[in-house]
Parts: C-alpha cells; sequence; structure tokens
C-alpha cells in the first residue's frame, strides 16, 4: 500500500530518482526521434541521378494559399510585385515543380518576359545537372508552361492546350497552372473567377490582420496588468504546486509521447498488413479521422497514475481537470489567447532570425508548414474533420499532457525556488518540448513555444486547464479559418 500524506491524506506513490532520470531519457529520445523524423519526411528524394525516379506531385496546400495571396495583393497594386517575388523565395530553390511554379509567378508578378528568362534559367540548370530528381512527366510540363509563357511574352493569345496537358498543368501546379492558362488564352471568365478568390484570400488576410492588432493590443494590456497586480500581490495565482506525486507524471508525459509515436508507426503498418496497400491511399477524410482516434486513443495514459497508486480525482484536480464555472473560464480562455499574441510577436521576430541564419548556413530556406493544411481543399467532411482535429482534439490532448502532466511535474519540481523562477523553467522547458514536437521545423520552434507559454500564463492565473484548451482552440481557429479563406 503507498504511504499517505498526512495533512492532505494523499497517496504517495514511490519515486525513485532513477526514474525520474530513466523518464527523462526516454522523452529525450523520443523528441530526437520525431525531430530526425520530421527532417526525413521534409528532405528531397535522392533521384541517384535518374529523371524517372517519381511523378509529378500537387504543391503542397502552403504555396497554393500562399500564391492565391501573393496573386491577389498584386491585383491590388502591380507596384509591389518585385516585392511580393520576394515572399515566394524558398520555392526558387525548391523541388522541380515549385521551381517552376516560381517562374509562373515571375511572369505574373513582374512581366512575361521576366519569366521567360526565369523558364531559360531553369532549363539551363537542367541541363547542367543541377536540378536533379525531376519527376516523370516533368520534360512535357516544362513544354506546356514554355508554350503559353512564350505567347504571353510575344503578346499573342495562346491556343487552348490538349485536354491532357490543361489537366497536367492544373493538377502539377494548382493556381499558378491556372492563373497562367487563363491569362495566356485570354479566358476572361476563368479570369475574373480567380482574381475573385484572390480577392477573398486577401480580404481574409486583412480581416485576421486587424483581429492580430486588436486582440494583441488588448493582451499586452492584460500581460502589463498581470505583472502590476502580480507584483504588487493582488493577484492570487489559483495553481498550487507541490503534489508529492515525484516522477509520476512525468512517467505519464514520456509513456504518452511513446503511445503517440507508437501509434502512428503501427497504424500504417496494420493498414498495410491488413489491406496490402499503403496508408496514403487512404482518402483525407480517412486519415482525419485516424489521426482524430488516434489523439483521443492515446488519453489511455490517464491510467498510469492510477496504477502508480494516486487517486483519480488527485489526478484531475493536479492537472487541471476541475469544474468551474464555465462561461467565466471561457473568458479567462479568450484573456489568456489575448495575452498569448504579443508573446507570438516576439516568436515571430525570433523565428525571422533564425532563418535567415539556416539560410546562410544551409543555402536553403525553411518552409514551416503543418500536413494538414493539404487537407483543406478535400472537400467539406475533410473540412469538419480538420477543425475537429485542430480545434478540438489537438487542444484537449495536447493541453492535458503539457500544461497539466509536464507543467505539473515542473512546477513540483521547481517549488522550492521563488514563484518567477519556478514558473521560468517550468514554462520554457515544457513549451520547448510542445514546439520542436511540431511537424513544422526546428526553426518555427520559437512562434509555437510562445504561444505556449501564454498558454502556460493561463494555467497559472485559472489553475484549470479550461483557459489554455480555450485559447489554443481559438488560435488554431483562426489560423484554419485564414486557410479556407485563402484556399477558396
Amino acid at each position: 500500500m503507498a504511504p499517505v500524506d498526512g495533512q492532505n491524506r494523499r497517496p504517495r506513490p514511490f519515486s525513485h530518482p532513477l526514474t525520474h532520470l530513466l523518464a527523462w531519457v526516454v522523452i529525450m529520445i523520443l523528441v530526437l526521434l520525431s525531430v530526425l523524423g520530421g527532417q526525413l519526411e521534409q528532405a528531397p528524394v535522392d533521384s541517384g541521378g535518374t529523371t524517372d525516379s517519381r511523378t509529378l506531385q500537387p504543391l503542397p496546400m502552403a504555396d497554393d494559399m500562399n500564391g492565391r495571396m501573393l496573386l491577389g495583393l498584386n491585383e491590388m497594386d502591380g507596384a509591389f510585385g518585385p516585392m511580393l517575388l520576394d515572399q515566394a523565395a524558398p520555392m526558387k530553390n525548391g523541388t522541380p515543380e515549385q521551381q517552376l511554379a516560381y517562374v509562373i509567378l515571375t511572369s505574373e508578378l513582374i512581366s512575361p518576359e521576366e519569366g521567360v528568362k526565369a523558364l531559360e534559367a531553369l532549363h539551363e540548370s537542367i541541363d547542367a545537372g543541377t536540378l536533379e530528381d525531376l519527376p516523370e512527366g516533368y520534360d512535357q510540363l516544362l513544354e506546356v508552361v514554355g508554350g503559353l509563357l512564350f505567347s504571353t511574352a510575344a503578346g499573342e493569345t495562346a491556343a487552348p492546350p490538349p485536354v491532357e496537358d490543361r489537366s497536367l498543368l492544373e493538377a502539377s501546379l494548382g493556381i499558378y497552372g491556372t492563373y497562367l492558362l487563363a491569362h495566356a488564352t485570354d479566358d476572361t471568365q476563368a479570369i475574373s473567377v480567380l482574381e475573385s478568390q484572390f480577392s477573398r484570400a486577401v480580404f481574409g488576410l486583412l480581416a485576421v490582420m486587424v483581429w492580430f492588432l486588436v486582440a494583441g493590443f488588448s493582451g499586452f494590456v492584460l500581460l502589463v496588468l498581470f505583472i502590476v497586480f502580480r507584483l504588487t500581490g493582488r493577484l492570487q495565482l489559483k495553481f498550487l504546486p507541490g503534489t508529492g506525486t515525484g516522477s509520476v507524471y512525468l512517467e505519464t508525459f514520456a509513456l504518452w509521447l511513446f503511445l503517440f509515436m507508437a501509434f502512428s508507426i503501427a497504424i500504417p503498418l496494420l493498414y498495410q498488413l491488413v489491406t496490402g496497400e499503403d496508408l496514403a491511399g487512404i482518402s483525407q477524410q480517412g486519415q482525419l479521422l485516424i489521426g482524430l482516434i488516434t489523439m483521443f486513443l492515446s488519453l489511455v495514459v490517464l491510467v498510469w497514475p492510477v496504477i502508480r497508486g494516486v487517486r483519480f480525482s488527485d489526478v484531475c484536480e493536479d492537472i487541471g481537470l476541475v469544474p468551474g464555472r464555465w462561461f467565466r473560464e471561457i473568458v479567462a480562455g479568450v484573456a489568456t489567447y489575448c495575452a498569448a499574441l504579443p508573446l507570438l510577436l516576439f516568436g515571430v521576430i525570433l523565428f525571422m532570425v533564425l532563418s535567415a541564419i539556416w539560410v546562410l548556413l544551409f543555402d536553403d530556406t525553411p518552409q514551416p508548414s503543418h500536413p494538414i493544411q493539404d487537407s483543406m481543399g478535400s472537400g467539406i467532411v475533410a473540412l469538419v474533420l480538420v477543425y475537429l482535429v485542430a480545434c478540438v482534439a489537438a487542444p484537449i490532448v495536447e493541453e492535458i499532457m503539457f500544461r497539466g502532466f509536464l507543467y505539473r511535474y515542473l512546477r513540483d519540481g521547481t517549488s522550492k525556488l521563488l514563484w518567477f523562477g519556478s514558473f521560468v523553467i517550468a514554462a520554457f522547458v515544457s513549451s520547448f518540448i510542445f514546439a520542436i514536437i511540431h511537424p513544422q521545423g526546428v526553426v518555427f520552434v520559437p512562434v509555437l513555444g510562445a504561444l505556449a507559454i501564454g498558454f502556460c500564463l493561463g494555467r497559472e492565473w485559472r489553475g484549470s486547464l479550461i483557459a489554455p484548451m480555450v485559447a489554443h482552440a481559438l488560435n488554431n481557429g483562426v489560423v484554419m479559418t485564414l486557410n479556407v479563406f485563402i484556399s477558396g
């Protein structure tokens, strides 16, 4: 039977220093594997010098949405074309498909003549062998794009290409290919539809910018008030450290991280074993549904503290899953989100600095994006599932594990320090791990980490996880809604 704390009459599970060490070793290994796995997924496929190693692939949704915004802003004022083109610089050194899309963007943002020059430079790179991993069908795609570009540069109206070439162009180059085709063939109806979509994308971008300005200013005021009231003793935080659970909550977090990664590996293998097909062949809706189920299934680790001797009611209290006045907590969640935005701005500045350093070191521009973006244009069912994953499952599961178990362990372990020291250590460590395991890449860690620190403030302020969950869901909801507007 587990020993009992005489003051609180709470079970005190056995905890040895080696269990703390072992749990941290497991976490560090899993985080390292997660980062390496993400880098391998983003790395280009080695073609071994051949040109038929793969088939043409659609552009990532992030590139498609970026193109809509840039073309829409260019329609508003063409004088900013060169500056807008700089925003697409990562595509210039990307995959062969991305480089060809960049050529089209050059034609639209600068001039058709500059687009022809960019296309000729691309041909020179191919002839010199510096552009590798050319997919099957790329030569045909180059020919189609070249024909349309040369007609546009000569001031002529191009003849509509055959259906096969048109399908190849639109399927491989997305909005870039569609817009080039409409302009080159002087399809005024198609141009009108596309420009309407671009205007919608720009409107969505401007609306979100206004939202961030208003919410960010409000958050700055809230942060100042938080600091002033905290220093003057007028703000009493509801988070209370010192549960006496030792390494149990760290073990729980390590177990969750292991299970979550194991599920992501085991489920595709199991599917392939049963059906003989690759999981990539499943529809976007199917993959999203699997992800949604997997996230909630990983919460089975909630039984681990109970197995280790902690009452379930105490577990819920310790990690912040406690009942409260829902309306008040939701309002506190909105305030927490606003307070996180000034920190987010600081994270964006650090991201830009790290990106510049990355370019200098590796001659490659980082392109942070989340795989869930590629599901945005897959129909209404996929869109609903995207919102469920991003705005329901992720806030619930991630807040329970990061601001619940991991943050609780870190605050308990540093509770002998002054509040500020304990908070800084717990917030920065938990937020770094939270950010680094996300698929946006290492350089994006300051952005996600800054948001996570804001969520930690909400955890400290309210004591429960409701405020961080609401803030997390609101942030993801704003980002997803912007993506919907931009993707058309």
